[in-house]
């Protein structure tokens, strides 16, 4: 029988056998598709309903209502708030909702009455969050531990750079002197130690429509999209472990950090087809299909170990702080998995709009590959009965395809004003008895909108919150009947997000 051997350290630094975890794969995989103030007040709803730039990026076939050319630009304040135990941190950030026209023209036909073409910029996702996470104090296990594992029977060249070997160089581990292959650590047992990581990630993920479409006998709404997206990221991240305040110890060690930069940069191109049918004037149907992105990537990894001692641990040197680093930069390749987008929207004497639309992501689809550096993300058997997962099976095992829904509402209580609000649900992306399977992300939202015919306004806020539960290291090999985990750390994610588009038809 095959034995399965999984190893993980921190989120985002095992670097074993490939340079990217299946979290990575995910967090450009999960996207939000709101954009303009009126779409995000709806839940992001709108894809039986077009007339909407933003709807380029959900259901191509919204180009096709378009009767009038159209500009508009949206401006985003978001403000996320990270909590943890007793960790709550707040990062405030601007960004740039949608920009973009749409050109429409009458084609004279009686019945393919309207060719219309567009170009319109989407923020798909929002990366900012920072704050400390954990806090906990635990007296069965250190990572310094799960590092004595990994290296054991590991001669000193050959320790894994990026983890073991600047363990070493911090003096986190030494050299048993009965056997030069086995490693001993600075703790006792029954030392605690308190661990947290503080995150400060920023970046965003945005899309560039090309979008044509056209009407056919104001019924049948079809279009297409030529999507580029653009991915950047980059994650300051840094594990903390010291001897809690008051706390009696007999190890030299007071705390050891462990830094961590993770920077990418990608762009990657999709297609995408829609249609929107009117068989009754209150009825709209949508339909749309996203074929993967296809990413080329590039990034760079810098990990950094420092200790810091009551005493130090080198008889010959009296220093108290003892460290190392180690980086690299690559490129890699990411296809994300395709999208279903189905929809329907009543419009009732022109005065009230209800709209729901349901998407269907599996992310188990998503796949790394390398790009001629040598980065290996498949498993391999590392004997003939010990199977070492690769990050793509990691992809398969963790992950689960999800059923996503979006509703919204508008009342036009007037030619100029109308009111708005939505809910949207995205399911848990992570497989059934995951730590995370419960990771449900949920919005809530609402908005006015100022219609002056020519000149128009639109408001929103939305407030997002998502939980996300994680083990700082969680390692296991063949050898243990257990694993070795930190304390779960559970952390609460909030984002309250106003919005203001302004836009022009003529």
């Amino acid at each position: 029988m095959k034995t399965l051997y999984i190893t993980t350290a921190l989120l985002l630094c095992a670097l074993l056998a490939s340079a990217q975890s299946e979290e990575d794969a995910l967090r450009f995989s999960r996207l939000q598709h709101y954009g303009s103030a009126r779409m995000t007040a709806m839940g992001g709803a709108c894809g039986a309903l077009g007339g909407d730039l933003s709807t380029f990026a959900v259901n191509p076939g919204g180009i096709g209502v378009f009767r009038k050319s159209e500009v508009s630009f949206t401006s985003t304040l978001d403000f996320a708030k990270l909590k943890s135990g007793r960790f709550d941190h707040d990062k405030n950030t601007y960004l740039v909702g949608s920009l973009g026209f749409v050109a429409s023209f009458v084609t004279g036909n009686a019945k393919w009455k309207y060719i219309n073409f567009g170009f319109n910029y989407t923020n798909l996702n929002n990366f900012n969050r920072k704050g400390w996470e954990g806090g906990h104090i635990s007296a069965d296990n250190s990572l310094i531990d799960v590092w004595k594992l990994e290296a054991d029977g590991t001669a000193r060249d050959n320790l894994n750079p990026f983890t073991t070997s600047l363990a070493y160089d911090a003096y986190l581990l030494k050299r048993d002197p009965d056997n030069e292959n086995m490693y001993t650590i600075p703790l006792a047992d029954g030392d605690r130690m308190e661990q947290r990581e503080e995150i400060d990630e920023r970046g965003y993920q945005g899309e560039y429509d090309i979008s044509v479409g056209t009407n056919y006998d104001d019924k049948l709404y079809i279009g297409a999209t030529l999507s580029i997206q653009t991915i950047h990221f980059r994650a300051d991240n840094m594990y903390r472990e010291g001897v809690p305040t008051g706390e009696e110890t007999t190890s030299l060690l007071d705390f050891f950090n462990f830094f961590q930069t993770f920077h990418t940069n990608g762009t990657g191109v999709n297609f995408k087809v829609g249609a929107i049918y009117r068989p009754i004037p209150e009825l709209r149907l949508g339909l749309a299909v996203h074929t993967p992105t296809w990413f080329g990537m590039d990034a760079y990894v810098n990990n950094n170990v420092s200790a810091f001692y009551f005493e130090s641990p080198d008889p010959e040197d009296p220093r108290l702080d003892w460290g190392n680093y180690a980086y690299m930069d690559f490129t890699y390749k990411l296809k994300t998995p395709w999208r279903l987008i189905a929809s329907a929207a009543t419009v009732l004497g022109q005065r009230a709009i209800v709209s729901l639309d349901y998407e269907y992501v599996d992310y188990t689809n998503a796949k790394f590959s390398n790009d001629g550096d040598g980065n290996d993300y498949d498993g391999y058997m590392a004997d003939e009965n010990t199977y070492v997962l690769g990050t793509n099976d990691m992809i398969k095992e963790v992950y689960r395809g999800t059923h996503n829904f979006r509703a919204g509402a508008e009342f036009r209580f007037t030619s100029t004003f109308s009111l708005r609000a939505g809910y949207s649900y995205w399911a848990s992306p992570y497989a059934k008895g995951d730590l995370n399977s419960d990771n449900s992300l949920q919005t809530v939202s609402g908005g006015f909108g100022l219609n002056f015919g020519h000149f128009y306004a639109d408001v929103s806020y939305l407030h997002k919150f998502t939980d996300e539960n994680k083990y700082f290291y969680n390692y296991q090999n063949p050898s243990m009947p257990e694993p070795m985990t930190s304390p779960e750390v559970h952390s609460e994610f909030r984002n309250n997000e106003f919005k203001l588009t302004l836009g022009i038809r003529f």
